[in-house]
């Protein structure tokens, strides 16, 4: 997860729900609106091995495809959600 540019959190979904603290209400990270991502990426061959990769750590994933003017092919869209 990058904040900012930076690395903000590297690891798995179960990892980042457990991150939240003494379990006060509105310490997890669903609570505090961390149980999405949205990843675009333009077509690179490596994009499919990362399919079966992320949903080896947790993760639930829905793809798009999105039209961009630069680009003759749309871009995909990797719509990352928590396992809850």
């Amino acid at each position: 997860m990058l904040n900012e540019g930076r690395v903000a959190f590297d690891g798995s979904s179960a990892q980042l729900q457990a991150a939240g603290g003494g379990g006060s209400i509105g310490d997890t990270a669903m609570e505090r609106g961390l149980s999405a991502v949205l990843l675009g990426e333009p077509g690179r061959q490596t994009g499919d091995l990362f399919v079966e990769w992320i949903a080896q750590r947790g993760w639930r994933l829905t793809r798009h495809a999105e039209k961009v003017e630069t680009r003759q092919q749309p871009i995909r869209l990797f719509e990352l959600h928590l396992w809850t």
